[in-house]
This record gives structure tokens, sequence and C-alpha cells, in this order.
């Protein structure tokens, strides 16, 4: 109390020393409300806090970890200093839940720090509302539920939400509104409930108000740049860091937010103000909060004024801030102070957030001059921390008479620069006496009209610029006069609207010079067109290349001799063995060549067919790769292309795979792809691989007690010893130990940790991980605890607390006195105010007795002697007695009437000190003298007639006074000396009553004469009708208002184009009509000079013209004679230019860049474009044969006709002859030229050309079955027979005989046809060596899973199919490809997927087509009342899993051009797309991008990102590798969580087949797992995998 005195005796020192009472007052007020706050010394903070974490897809993992840690810093510092804090939490990303066992308030920090560390992230979306509503609900009908109302005890305890979040709401609950067109919601089908996006940022912000509003503390955290600052600091106390590792950085923060002191700052107007007397003061109090706090009780301040000179307080709050209730003044002693309390009602404010004030306008009345003081103090509800709870300060008023001065006016300040400044009333404060300066005076901004500064510039609306037109540059508008300086010409060459300036005029220089822009191109260039402001032509472009002119044909818009251009040399495309043919200057392309004799020397040989023409060399044939790692290669016969002579390396030879076997390289351990340590298992050492016999021998077992991947190894076998002992970590443990884990390879239970002491078990609760009785462990002694006015509870031996005492009866005796309310008290000294005083009680005549301290009675009282003095007498039997009234003592009595009574003295009972009253004191028989009684009027002589006269009854005279009284006037009228009477009085009338006949008389009529004695005017007349009045003229004696009298109608006078003027009253005359703004919508138009006229006919305005011939003409309004209305035609419609698109004449050939021939491409004559619709018409095919960049022309195609034909080059010519070139444009092979001379052949060494034994030798023909010998082999050839050089017929009658391996059984002598015949391989060694060797090659699982080099018996017995080649491609072509699946009937109905998916009828299509690989926009027919966008026209893209609008061959995609729509549909590429990869892959399919794939590779449909993907089957993931796309995956596997797997395992479907993602499929019933398995793929599929296709698309 004597601190708090003190403090503020301190403050109010500061107030000047002249008023001793004002100090002494001010410090007893400021004392006296310090003391209100010291009760809540010494209190702990706590806070109920719930935690909302974003855990949207924008964090990842990583950052969600770094947000849990912050959580779990802020819940250990918080309650290492406040044990009384509780703690939730919650996490929402595309919902919102609970923190697992957080779902209810705990202070139990261990547990709440191990649900922390066990929360997982969720993934996905934002719905930040969710996650306020996991924390705090508000109920409809009432009421609040959530994490903050569930386990709060202390319903005081402030309660705070904390929310940390990277970015904006993206999704809301259901809950929070309805689904209505203002926030809708999607339903999609298979989604377990619905999804909405819209409103999402509205409902968190309703979701926090709520909160907010019931005094629930919103703090939010923004993580990075993406967040919303300004909306999280309009619905929380918002702090801001740059990443989630800067998180730790605020925890200290939110600690101190969470348990924060209340820090009041208070700031007001401190030095020391003027008022005027009779004015009032203002001074700004604001209130800043340096924590965070709830305000559960009040928030106050006082203002204290001195009253002498200051009274009355009215507080305004600002915009923001609380209302304020004040009360008083409380306090009023004398004149000196008064006291106001105020009370802020914070109730449903919210808290203060800290540096945000609430601010208040304190007023207080100025009533007299001189110099006061106030005081304002705030006080804080009590908290921990008492000093800190009040606030003061202090200013001085100075009240002044002088308005003028007060109020420091200035008149001259006032009249302005267009006003002579009057004089200021220092009563009122106000100038008066000022006049404005005449019209036109110069003032800053121009010059005055009517005492105003104006900008005649402004006030006309001058516009300079307008005045000087285009090609002038503007004056300035003298603001004074409102007119413009003189304009100067811009340069010429100015670009005008009609061309350029020249000589200050705006000039078509097209017209001016006769510019001929056709002239100034050449022959290969379209003209441009002349731009009217330079003269110049733009807009040049070139002409198609091919478009003949005089030297060749146009190039780039040049003239061109393409021969030269391109170094065209028609003898090397000719060839050795060809003519060359003339080059032809147009089109750069040689003639067609001819073909030269037969035999002329060439390069490699001679020609033959015009082509320069070995079968070894054109087969490719290698003898060395025939014959294997274990034989010696043969030689090739160039004859035949076959090779002979091959014989087995020698038994040992080291070989790839082994040693060579009988001319076979065999390795039985590796042919069988043997495993000896996975046929060993995890507990046996694994044997070798015999080669010889593939098996393996030598396995033994491992130690027992080795490690093995389910436990630990035991004669041989892996064993979790765990489950093989019944090991039970639990009951090891205990009940106060948290349970270890079972380690499977010893079978002993390990990590076992002590459960927090104070956890309840059976006996007690848990100490040192011992369950123990507390009470007995701290010989709890209950009755001891309880005291002697308890009865003693029982101890509760998990706490060691006694629990359930209850109070003894109040009176029951105690040693120091009595119980009260469980308290043994002393009941004489039990109320510290008002203790019990005996003396008190006993009163003034009694002797006091003693104070029982058992009930508080006073005994042992007894009287005091009689006529002991006493306050009020003496004492008479113990009581204080008054005599005076006790023996009824009348002093006035004994006094008389002309005497003041003396007073009895109550001891004695007389009466003493009488005084006279003072002379003339009223008395019964008159009035005092002398302190006797006596009459006057005998005395005095009064005579009251004389005193009344003339007009007045006389009066009586009362003796007491001498004076007369009861006269009475005589009735008014009566006669007397000067007039009549009138109120008793001898009055004239007229003056009496100041009657002005003239006034009586009224403007109209002219005054009459007063009579005195009446007072009446009389001999008034009329004045002259006409006469001039206030209201008018007069008529008849009365002022009329003409205007009224004759309802003139200013309005209707003027018109609806013109301001009504005012009507004169005394002519009834409207004046001052002024022509209202050109421009004002009237009846008929707009006004223009005040007459209202229709614009559209005043200004021929053609709405036709102006819409153009690609718009609908719009109607003409004629009130501002502008068209409106006008709309587009429809696109295609005809016009001068070609045809409308998008309301505009446009050639959509130059409009969009048409090349015709590009689109024709090197085979086709190109059409012409049509500039209607942007299309190419009748473009033609060249003739066949027409030399094209890859070949030749064929059916408009260009073709190499070497590929198409399959020339083989090498075998034309024969062992003795370098191969020619094949001519792509022919398909002939030219360029054969004859090895060098003496090279060896087969049949001996080449001689020009021929092998020599055939040039010169003779030998068997056999033609048919028929044998010749002596024939040449040309000659054999010729007839198409067989020849051979033995010169005998053996070998015509008998088959090529071989030998024939079927299944490993061997057999010689074997005609190739008959080994065929029988699936088996043909040798025509005619020896079995080969047969016997373990044939290798690649086998293809039934799971579509490939592996190379497995023996045929070994892919057998795995049930798999066998090739040779030992490449895989096979494998693949085998899996079902995908295609486009299309209803004939409902064109619009197709779908992508498998050819058996489509013709089974089970992807919803009643009559299927299906196509292997390719798109529905390529295949499916097109009804004749089917809508689709045409070629260049405005398209809609593609969107997610929907195709555009495009008619099929189109696509629709971006138009790359100014001006247009931002999508048109183009044709789709000619050419075809390889396979992409994982980082650039290859789009394919009816959207902006797609296109076709080439041939082998398929157009694969990828259901998460919804387009198709150019894919080479043969390169497909198998199932468990990682995976970006379905596509990226083998046939029945799909990409799902970023892995292949097989469609039909993985998924839960019912009824949806398996392109339906696995998000969107449906659960089957009694599939617990699947519900977290979409959860999953759902956050896989819209998290990762759009991330990773925004990457693709980069990359296409």
């Amino acid at each position: 109390m004597a601190a708090a005195a003190a403090a503020a005796a301190v403050v109010c020192s500061r107030r000047q020393q002249h008023h001793l009472q004002w100090l002494l007052l001010v410090a007893a007020i400021c004392a006296g409300l310090c003391r209100s706050s010291v009760a809540a010394a010494g209190g702990s903070c706590g806070v109920a806090l719930c935690f909302a974490v974003d855990e949207s897809s924008s964090q990842g993992p990583a950052d969600f970890a770094k947000s849990m840690q912050f959580v779990k810093d802020v819940v250990s510092n918080i309650s290492s200093v406040s044990s009384a804090s509780l703690f939730g939490a919650s996490q929402f990303a595309s919902t919102a839940r609970p923190i697992d066992g957080l779902e209810t308030l705990s202070s139990d920090v261990p547990y709440i720090l191990s649900k922390l560390d066990a929360n997982t992230f969720d993934n996905g979306a934002t719905a930040t509302d969710g996650g306020i509503r996991q924390c705090y609900e508000k109920l409809p009908g009432g009421g609040s539920t959530g994490i903050l109302t569930r386990g709060l005890t202390d319903p005081t305890l402030p309660r705070m939400i904390v929310m940390l979040t990277d970015g904006s709401p993206t999704r809301r609950e259901f809950e929070t509104f309805p689904n209505d067109a203002t926030c809708p919601c999607s339903f999609p089908p298979g989604a377990p409930g619905p999804i909405c996006v819209a409103c999402s940022k509205e409902a968190a912000t309703k979701r926090a108000n709520e909160a907010a509003k019931d005094g629930v503390v919103m703090v939010s955290i923004g993580v990075g740049s993406a967040i919303d600052s300004a909306w999280l600091s309009s619905i929380s106390t918002f702090y801001n860091v740059s990443d989630f590792s800067k998180l730790q950085s605020l925890v200290e923060t939110i600690v101190g937010a969470a348990c924060a002191d209340i820090d009041v700052a208070v700031g007001c107007t401190s030095s020391p103000m003027t008022a005027p007397v009779g004015g009032t003061v203002s001074t700004r109090l604001d209130i800043t909060n340096g924590g965070i706090y709830n305000y559960l009780n009040p928030l106050s301040f006082s203002v204290v004024t001195e009253a002498a000179g200051l009274q009355g307080l009215l507080v305004t709050p600002s915009a923001g801030s609380p209302p304020a209730t004040c009360v008083g003044p409380t306090v009023n002693i004398g004149v000196a102070a008064s006291v106001y309390n105020c009370t802020i009602a914070v109730s449903g404010a919210g808290p203060l957030a800290p540096g945000t004030p609430w601010a208040y306008d304190l007023k207080v009345n100025a009533v007299k001059a001189g110099t006061w003081g106030t005081i304002v103090q705030v006080f804080a509800s009590p908290d921990n921390n008492v000093q800190d709870n009040k606030r003061q300060c202090m200013a001085t008023v100075q009240a002044v008479a002088d308005l003028c001065v007060a109020n420091k006016v200035n008149c001259t300040a006032q009249a302005g620069s267009c006003g002579t400044p009057g004089t200021c009333n220092p009563t009122t404060g106000l100038c008066v006496g000022g006049s404005n300066k005449p019209d036109g005076t110069t003032c800053p901004s121009g010059s005055c009209l009517a005492g105003t500064c104006t900008n005649l510039c402004a006030a006309n609306i001058v516009d300079c610029t307008a005045q000087a037109g285009s090609c002038q540059d503007p004056g300035t508008c003298n603001p004074a006069t409102g007119v413009c300086s003189a304009a100067t010409p811009k340069a010429d060459g100015t670009t005008c609207p009609s061309g350029s300036c020249l000589g200050g005029t705006c000039t078509n220089l097209c017209t001016a010079n006769k510019v001929n822009c056709t002239a100034q191109v050449g022959p290969c260039l379209n003209a441009g067109t002349c731009n009217p402001a330079t003269g110049v032509c733009v807009g040049v472009t070139n002409k198609d290349d091919g478009t003949a002119c005089p030297s060749g044909s146009c190039l780039g818009g040049t003239c061109t001799n393409l021969c030269t251009v391109y170094n065209v040399n028609c003898t090397a495309q000719a060839g050795p063995c060809r003519n060359p043919g003339k080059c032809k200057a147009a089109t750069g392309v040689c003639e067609k060549p001819t073909n030269k004799a037969d035999g002329t020397t060439c390069p490699s040989g001679s020609c033959l067919g015009g082509t320069c023409t070995n079968l070894c060399t054109a087969n490719s044939v290698n003898c060395t790769a025939q014959a294997g790692p274990c034989r010696n290669p043969g030689t090739c016969n160039p004859a035949t292309g076959v090779c002979a002579g091959a014989t087995d390396k020698t038994d040992g030879t080291t070989c790839p795979s082994g040693s060579c076997l009988g001319g076979t390289c065999a390795n039985l351990c590796a042919a069988n792809n043997l495993d000896c340590t996975a046929q060993a298992g995890p507990c046996r050492n694994a044997g070798t691989c015999n080669p010889a016999t593939g098996v393996c021998a030598g396995t033994t077992n491992k130690a027992d007690g080795t490690t093995c991947p389910s436990g630990s190894c035991l004669a041989g076998t892996c064993t979790n010893l765990c489950t093989a002992n019944t090991v039970n970590c639990t009951a090891q443990a205990g009940p106060c130990r948290n349970p270890g884990t079972c380690n499977p390879a010893t079978g002993v239970c390990a990590g076992a940790t002590d459960k927090a002491d104070g956890t309840t078990c059976p006996s007690g609760s848990c100490l040192g991980g011992a369950c123990t009785n507390l009470c007995t462990v701290n010989n709890a002694n209950c009755t001891a605890q309880a005291g002697p006015c308890r009865n003693p509870g029982t101890c509760n031996p998990a706490t060691g607390v006694c629990a359930g005492a209850t109070n003894k009866a109040d009176g029951t005796t105690c040693p120091s006195g009595s119980c009260l309310g469980g308290s043994c008290t002393n009941l004489c000294t039990a109320n510290r105010v008002n203790r019990v005083n005996c003396t008190a009680q006993a009163g003034p005549c009694r002797n006091p007795g003693t104070c029982n301290a058992a009930t508080g009675l006073c005994v042992g009282t007894t009287s005091k002697a009689d006529g002991t003095t006493c306050p009020s007498g003496s004492c008479l039997g113990g009581t204080c007695t008054n005599l005076c009234t006790a023996n009824t003592v009348n002093c006035t009595a004994q006094a008389g009437s002309c005497r003041n009574p003396g007073t009895c003295n109550p001891a004695t009972g007389v009466c003493a000190g009488a005084t006279d009253k003072i002379d003339g004191t009223t008395c019964p028989s008159g009035s005092c003298l002398g302190g006797t009684c006596t009459n006057l009027c005998t005395a005095n002589s009064v005579n009251c007639t004389a005193q009344a006269g003339s007009c007045r009854n006389p009066g009586t005279c009362n003796p007491a006074t001498g004076v007369c009284a009861g006269a009475t006037d005589k009735t008014d009228g009566t006669t007397c000396p000067s007039g009549s009477c009138l109120g008793g009085t001898c009055t004239n009338l007229c003056s009496a009553t100041n009657l002005d006949c003239t006034t009586q008389a009224g403007p109209c009529r002219n005054p009459g004469t007063c009579n005195p004695a009446t007072g009446v005017c009389a001999g008034t007349t009329n004045k002259a009708d006409g006469t001039t009045c206030p209201s008018g003229s007069c008529l008849a004696g009365t002022c009329t208002d003409l205007c009224t009298a004759n309802s003139v109608n200013c309005t209707a006078q003027a018109g609806p184009c013109r301001n009504p003027g005012t009507c004169n009253p005394a002519t009834g005359v409207c004046a001052g009509a002024t022509d209202k703004a050109d421009g004002t919508t009237c009846p008929s138009g707009s006004c223009l000079g005040g007459t209202c006229t229709n614009l559209c006919t005043a200004n021929g305005v053609n709405c036709t013209a102006q819409a153009g011939p690609c718009r609908n003409p719009g109607t003409c309004n004629p009130s501002t004679g502008v068209c409106v209305g006008a709309t587009d035609k429809t696109d295609d419609t005809p016009c001068p230019a070609g045809g409308c698109l998008a309301g505009t004449c446009t050639n959509l050939c130059t409009f969009n860049s048409i090349d015709c021939k590009a689109q024709a491409g090197s085979c086709r004559t190109p059409g012409k474009c049509k500039a209607t619709t942007g299309e190419c018409v009748k473009p033609t095919n060249k003739a066949d044969g027409t030399t094209c960049p890859s070949g030749s022309c064929l059916a408009g195609t260009c073709t190499n006709l070497c590929v198409v034909n399959s020339v083989d080059c090498s075998a034309q010519v024969g062992p003795c002859r370098n191969p020619g070139t094949c001519n792509p444009a022919t398909g002939v092979c030219a360029g054969a030229t004859d090895k060098t001379d003496g090279t060896t052949c087969p049949s001996g060494s080449c001689l020009a050309g021929t092998c020599l034994a055939e040039a010169l030798g003779v030998g068997a023909c056999c033609v048919n079955g028929n044998c010749q010998t002596g024939v040449s082999r040309p000659q054999c050839t010729a007839q198409d027979g067989k020849w051979d050089q033995s010169n005998t017929c053996g070998f015509c009658n008998q088959p090529d005989l071989g030998a024939c391996c079927v299944n490993g059984n061997c057999q010689t002598g074997v005609s190739r046809p008959q080994c065929t015949a029988q699936g088996g391989k043909w040798d025509q060694s005619n020896t079995c060596g080969f047969c016997n060797q373990t044939l290798l090659g690649a086998c293809c699982l039934a799971s579509n899973n490939c592996r190379s080099s497995v023996a045929l018996a070994q892919c057998t017995a795995l049930g798999g199919k066998w090739d040779s080649s030992n490449t895989c491609g096979f494998c693949n072509v085998i899996q079902p490809s995908l295609g486009a699946c299309c209803d004939i009937n409902t064109p619009e109905t197709c779908t992508y997927v498998t050819r058996a998916a489509c013709l089974s009828g089970s992807s919803g299509t009643m009559s299927p087509k299906w196509t292997k690989g390719r798109q529905c926009s390529d295949v499916c027919p097109v009804k004749s009342n089917m809508t689709c966008t045409k070629q260049w026209k405005a398209c809609r893209p593609a969107g997610f899993g929907t195709s555009d609008t495009c008619c099929p061959g189109t696509s629709c995609q971006l138009a790359k051009k100014k001006k247009s729509p931002p999508y048109v549909c183009k044709p789709l590429p000619t050419d075809c797309r390889p396979a992409g990869n994982k980082t650039h892959p290859q789009t394919c399919g009816n959207f902006p991008g797609g296109g076709l794939c080439c041939p082998g590779i398929e157009c694969r449909w990828d259901s998460h990102s919804r387009l198709g993907y150019c894919v080479d089957p043969s390169l497909c993931t198998k199932a468990g590798k990682w995976c970006y796309r379905d596509c990226d995956c083998c046939s029945n596997s799909r990409c799902e969580f970023g892995r292949c797997g097989s469609s039909s395992s993985s998924s839960s479907a019912v009824g949806i087949d398996s392109e339906t993602p696995a998000c969107e499929r449906k659960c089957a019933a009694g599939d617990t797992e699947c519900p977290e398995r979409k959860r999953k793929a759902c956050a896989y599929q819209k998290g990762v995998l759009a991330a990773s296709f925004g990457t693709m698309q980069k990359g296409s």
C-alpha cells in the first residue's frame, strides 16, 4: 500500500506545485487504484495450446519433419516454465485430422513428444479451415468442440491456436460452406467425398474469426514467399520466416506469447494544451500490449481532472478499438478534483496483439480561465507481474477567455487569396466583415471568381491539345484567362491519324507521292502496302518457292537458276552406268538419264541394266559367325553364298562359356543358370557347381547362431528364436517399463525403457521403473495434513497425496479458538478489518468486558457511575443521557418572541446564551424593537390611500412592518389624469406598448394613427396594386408571390436541355435559365446547344458501315451518336479480303502463314490456299518417277525404291565384281566394277570380272531333273539350271543332303525340306557335331519377362517360349498392344484399350472397331451431324482426360500469331515420332503437341497424366522397377506409387478395368487396406507425378 502511494506520489509530483490539496488528492487516488492490482501477485502462467500444422505437398517430408521439431521445442520450453499448460495438435492437407494421440489436451510432455515423433506426412492440398476446425469449432446451436475443449479442466486458462503453413488455402471442408453457386464443390466418381476448392480462403477466415470471437488467440507462422502475408495478418498475430530451417528462431517468441505477462504501455499528450473557456480540449490515449493476452478480466483506466476549471469527460474509441464505459465523478472533494473510472469492453474483441494499440480520444470541457491539471492512468487485469499493471501520464490545460487567441484564429488565412480578411470576434472566435475581391483579380491558381481562386482552364474544360490538332504541339492554357497560347507545328514526318505531318497538316504521303508498291518489287515478291505516314511500301512477302520467273524459279524471293544454286551435277546423279540428263533451271532437277550399254566398264566392274554390278558380299555372309566358337570356319562359295568346309576345333579348346567338346562350347552350370548360393539358402555354405553335370556339391551347414534374414541359423535352418521360444517382452518389462524388442537372432528382449515417473501402476505409480506405493514411501500422514478443523482424507498410493478431506462443523473447538470453514479461528481477530472491539461495544457509560476467542463475543461489562460525563450528556444507569431532553427543557419558550433562545446544557438541564432578535423581526403584535414586540403603523402614522395613487385601491397597514399591504389595481381603462389605467398605472397605451402603426399595417397598406387611451391604430388604407413588397408585389392590400399564384413552372419552361431559371415573385416571370452540358441525355437523344438532339440523325451515323463486312451492325444510341450491340458474323462468312474470323475480315492464308507447297511435299503439285478458310485445295500428285529428295515419286509419296523393292546390289554381282549402289529413285543398282584380276574366287581367280574356272570350264547342268554335261555355267544359268563343275550328273538326280538335328536327335543324309518339315535344324556338312552342342537363346516367360542365353530344355521346363536368336525383341511383340477402340454407331465413344478389351465390349462399345497404336481422332468415323472444329479455326484444347474439339486429322495447338485466337485446329504432323525417353518424352494423340508414332512404336495412354506417349514396346520396364508413367511399364503392368506392378495383383477395383488410375478405383468389400492404398495413390498421382510431368512437358 505504502509502495503504491509512493509510486503515485512520484508521478503526481510532476504536477505544478501551486495546488497542495490537488497533489494530496491525486496521491490518494493513485495509491487506492494501485491497491486493486496487488491480489494476483505470485501466480504462475499457463496456456491451452493447439498446433495446426500444414502437411501439403509443397513442403515434402523433410520440411514437415522440421515443422514437427519446432512443435516439440515449443512444447518442451513452455512446459519447463509452466506445468499448468496443456497441448494438442492437428495437421491438414487435402483433409484435416488430429495427430494420433493428441486429439485431447494433455500436459504429459514425454507422451506428447512420442506422438509427435510417430506422426507421418500425409501430402496433398491445403485445407487450412480444417486444421483450425480440428483445434476449435463453434457449434451452430451454441457451445464449441475441438481439441481446445477436450481435456480443458481450467476454463480460465487462456486458449491459443498456433498454425504453421507455407502457402494459401487451396481446399476447404464441405462442412464450412454449403455447396452453392458461390462456393461450389465437385463430386468425382469413385472419390471418397466431395472436393471443394472455391472459397478456400473465406472458409479459413470464417473458422479463425469464430475462434477469435470466443477469446481464442490465433497465431500464424508463414514459411517462405508463397504465403499471403496480408491475409494471415488479418486473421491472426502473424510471424514470417524464409524457410523451414528458420523456424527455430521463433521458438522463444511463441513461448513468450503463450506465457506472457501483461506489459501495458501508455501514450498520451503530456505537453501543455490550450483551450477556450467554454470549449473542449482533447488528448489521445494509446494502450499497447507488449505480449499476447486474452483479457479474460477487464482492462481499465481513470482520468482525474481539477474540477474548478475542467468538468465532464467524453471518451471516443478509434476504429478497431473496443468501446469504453466511464462512470464519474466518483470523488468530488469540494471543488478540488473529479475522478472518472473507465472500463474497456474487451469481451469478444479478441486479444490485443503486440505493438498494435487501442486508441481513445479523451475530451474535457474548460469552464474557467486558468491553468488546470489532468492525470490519466491505465490498469491491466492482475497477472503475476504486478509492477507492469499500471501506467500513467499527466498534462496541464491552459483555459483562456479570448477565443481568437485560444483558437489561434487567422482571418487572413481564412479569407484566402480572393477575399478581403475580416476581424476576429474574441467572444465567438469567428472572423466577421470580410468581402470578396473583384472577379478577375489574379490569384495563385488563376483569377478570382465569386471569391474563389479559379483555374479558368479547368473550369471551362479548355483542351489545348484538341485545339492544336494531330500535327501541332499544343499551346498552354492561361488559368487566369482560359485561353490557349499559340500552337507550334510538329516535325514533318510525325505520325498522325491519316498519314504523317507535313507543314503542321496531317498528310497521306502515299497519295501525295503517287507511290506504286507493285512496280517497286521484283518478279518473285508479292507487292506490299503503302504506309500513308511514310510513303514507304511495307509488308512485301516472298512468292512461293518454285513460282516460275524469267531466269528460272523463285527461291526465297529471288528469281534463281536452281541448277546453279544447288550445284546440281547430273553426271554424278546418273552414276557410272547411266548417261546423264540435263538440269532444268526452274526446278534444279536432272532430266531422266538413260542406261549405258551392258558391259560398259565401271569402277566396280561393268554395267548391267544401268548398274555397275559377287553372292557372298551381297548377302554379307560371315562364315566365322556361322561356324561358332568351336568350329574352324569354312569358305563362302560365291556362286551359292554358302559356307562349306567348316571343321570341329580340338576338344578342350577354350571358348567363351567353357571349352569345346565335339564342336560345341558347353558349360552346364552356366547353361542352366545354376546359382549354388541360392540353392544352399541363408544357413548353408554354398557348394560348387560341376560344369560337366550342372549339379552343386559340397554344401555344409553354417555355424548355429549365424545371423540370417528371419533370425539366426540352427542346424542349417533360419530360425526366429523369439517365436520359437515364445518370448513376451511386455511381460518381461513389467508395469513400469516400456517393453523392448525381441532380437529374433538371440531371443533376448532389448531396449526396454522406464515409463515416466508417476505413471499409474497396479500398486501405485511408477518411480524409477518400479511400481511404488508413494503413501508408504513418503510416510504420508493424512490426519496431520488435515489439521484440527478437517476430517482427514485417504492417501492415493499412486500419487502419495491425501485426498477427500472434509471440513469439521463450524464452531468445533480447536487450539486457538473454534473451527470456521475448516480453519481454526480466533473469532475476535478473524475479521482483520472490523476486529472485535469490546470498548466500542460497551459504549461511553459501561466498563468494557473481554472478547471470547471461540465465540467472538465480549463478556463481563459493568455500568459507570451516574453523572459521569459522556458525549451526549452524562451517564445515568449505564446510559449516556441528555438532561435537557429528560426534563423537557424549552429554551425557546423561555426566551419569548423577540429573543433568540439559548442552549440547554445536557449535563445540567439549564438554558443559557439567549440574545435579542434583529429589530423589525415579525412578532405577534407587530415587530421586534430592542427585544420587545411593537405596532409600527401607529408609531409611524402610515397613510395607505396616499400611497395607492389614482389607479389603485388602497391597502391596509401591517403593524409589524409599518408597510401598507393589500392594495389592488383599478379596472384597466379607468380614466386617469394622463390617459387610462393599465395594470394599476395611469398609462399612455400608445407609448406603453411601443405601438408601430406602420408595422401593423404591413407592406401593402398605408399606416393609420394611434389613440393613447385605447392604444389602437385607426385610418389605414391599401397601397396601389403592383407596389413591390418582400415576397412579391401588392394586390388588394396583400403582398402576393405571383409565381405561386400563377403556378409558374420554370423547369417545364426550360425544357429537357436547359437548367431551369428562377421565378421572380414580383413579376411571375422565370429568369436565369442556362444550357445543360452538351451530351446530357434527353428524351429524344442528347443535349446540344440547349436543344434535345438525335445525334444519330444529326451526325448521319451509319452503323452498317461502322460494323464492317464481318460484324452484324449494332443500333445507334441517339443520345451519344454511337453504335452499340454489334456482334461478330459467323466465322468463314465471305468478305472482301477473304473470310470472317472473330469479327475481322481476314485472309487466313496470310494470317496463318499457310505454305501450300510445304504441305504438299516434294511429290505433289501444291494447290492454292483458299483465303476464307486457310485451306490448301486441289493439290495433285506429281508423275510417278519424278525425282524427289529420298528417291522418286510414287502415288504422290517420295519413295526409296531400293528399300521398297529390297534391292540387294551385292547379290546382283558375281564373286569377281564389286557391287554398285542402288539409285533410290529407280531401284536400280549402278556403279558395279570388276575386282582386280587375280583376286581369289571360289573356283579359281578373277579375270575381267569373271571367276576363271567358270569362265573357261564346263560342267554338268541340271534343268528340271534333266542333266547335260559339257555346258558352261552362264549357259546353264540362262536356262535356270543347276550347274556342277564335276561335269557328272549324279548330283542332278539327288537332293542336297545334310545333317538334321531335331530336339537334340541328329540324322545325316536328310534334305533341307525334310528337316524343315520336322521342325529341325539342318547343316550341309552332313555331320552331327553341331546338334550335340547346347544351344542357347532367348526365353520369354508367361509374365512377359525375357532372359537371354537360356537352353531350350531349361526354357521349356519354365513354361517359356524359346528363340535361337538370343534377343528378346520377339518376347515383347506378343504383348497385347493398345489402340483406339471406336464405336462405329457413336463416334464420340472412343477409348484407348487392348484389342481383346475392345472386341469383347468391356470398354463400353457396342459395335467396336480397333486400330493398333492409333488415337481416336484418326480412326473413329465422324457422323454428318457430329460437330467438330475445322482446320485453322479457334478451338478448345484437350483438358485433363478430355479430348479437344478439332475434327479428325487435326489437333488443337497454339496459334503463335498475334491478334488471333490462342488455339487453332492444325493438321497433325505428317512425320512420325520415335520413342521418347523418361526425360524427353514424345507425346502422341489428339491434343496440343500430339502426333503420330513411327511404325513399330506404339502410342500408349497414361492414366495419370491423361496423355499418350510414343513407346518402344521392346524397352518396357519390368514389374517392381521404377517408373514415371503407365506407358513405361510392360503390358499387364501399371505404374503405381512410382513402380511398375501387375494391374491385376495391385488393384482392388470393382467394376473398373485396369485403365482406371488407382486413385479413382472403388474398394472391394472387406478390403481394409484399400483406403490407405488409395490415399497414397492419390497423393502420389497429384503430387510427385504432377511435378514429374511438368518437367516432361518442358522437355517435349
